[in-house]
């Protein structure tokens, strides 16, 4: 009886994992977990969301942003993504800062390598795209350097 106990906990275990590590690989919840890291100034955290050769900008970035200017009460709601080709992902979303009356909208990309969405910096800067209007064509919100990717025909 005991053995049928631990097996139903071990399994139960390994289902909440594996359901974690799901939503974890998902664009929205990249996008989401990279702005409030963004935001609160946790530049190791942001990390977990940002390609490797990208490490060292906010390593960079940690030096010179003043501490304390942090937005501790971050709100990233509305998150849509578009994905072409399965790996890539245009994300849109409304952040809202503190004491901020109006959320702003952001517009980030994301690439999909070894079965991993992470944040795309891109030649036009490590920051997101911003934008007053959601994304309504997709390849004109696209860094110029995505060689090797295919954009998605117009319709």
């Amino acid at each position: 009886m005991r053995m049928k106990k631990l097996g139903m906990v071990v399994s139960i275990a390994l289902l909440s994992g594996m359901f974690v590590a799901c939503k974890q690989n998902k664009p929205e919840f990249v996008v989401e977990k990279f702005f409030i890291s963004f935001f609160n100034e946790d530049f190791e955290g942001i990390k977990d969301y940002v390609w490797e050769e990208h490490h060292s900008y906010y390593d960079t970035l940690e030096k010179y942003i003043p501490k304390g200017t942090a937005k501790n009460n971050v709100q990233v709601k509305d998150i849509n993504c578009e994905i072409a080709g399965d790996t890539m992902a245009l994300c849109s979303c409304m952040v809202q800062e503190d004491n901020e009356k109006e959320p702003e909208r952001q517009v980030i990309l994301l690439k999909k390598r070894n079965n991993q969405w992470l944040v795309d910096q891109g030649k036009e800067g490590p920051l997101p795209l911003m934008s007053s209007e959601p994304v309504q064509d997709f390849s004109s919100q696209v860094p110029e350097d995505t060689e090797g990717m295919e954009m998605p025909e117009e319709e």
